[in-house]
């Protein structure tokens, strides 16, 4: 009986496990794809979504923040927003794979990230009208540590709210 709730265990944390390292993949997958747009045609998906009524209202509420280049900070806005999903999807990941343990959890989760911004930064390098950027690398790493903070502090919460209720 014990060996049949150990492998059943065991097989629902495989599952969990290489779930939440698929939508991690696919979050990868996401960047690269738009890390691999010419600056030509990044430009020109920026200026659509300036043109947007979304956009449109972005600029209006928020003038302060979108100041003199709105078309260019969507791009790096876009970069962070990007990176908090790699960041909270990495973390899942870990904290599965690495059994809850709050530091390693956080620390793996950084780690993969800004691995995969630099390489990401790289890659872009030989993309025409693309460059590789410091810069760039610290607003993803913005990003994906507030995904990963967000995450580690809500899971901190619950597992709080969850003790008390008992």
């Amino acid at each position: 009986m014990r060996c049949d709730r150990y492998m059943q265990l065991k097989s629902n944390w495989t599952k969990r496990v290489t779930i939440y390292f698929l939508i991690m993949l696919a979050v990868m997958a996401v960047i690269f794809v738009f890390s691999a747009q010419s600056g030509r045609v990044s430009r020109s998906l920026s200026d659509s979504f300036a043109a947007t009524a979304f956009g449109k209202l972005l600029k209006r509420i928020l003038p302060r923040v979108f100041s003199k280049n709105f078309k260019l900070e969507i791009r790096k806005y876009a970069h962070f927003f990007e990176y908090t999903l790699l960041g909270v999807a990495a973390t899942l990941f870990m904290r599965e794979l690495l059994h809850r343990k709050p530091f390693k959890v956080w620390f793996s989760a950084e780690l993969l990230c800004l691995l995969y911004a630099v390489s990401d930064e790289l890659h872009q390098k030989f993309v025409p009208g693309r460059a590789c950027r410091l810069y760039d690398i610290g607003i993803d790493s913005i990003g994906f540590s507030t995904g990963i903070i967000t995450l580690l502090i809500v899971t901190w919460l619950c597992g709080k709210t969850k003790k008390g209720c008992e």
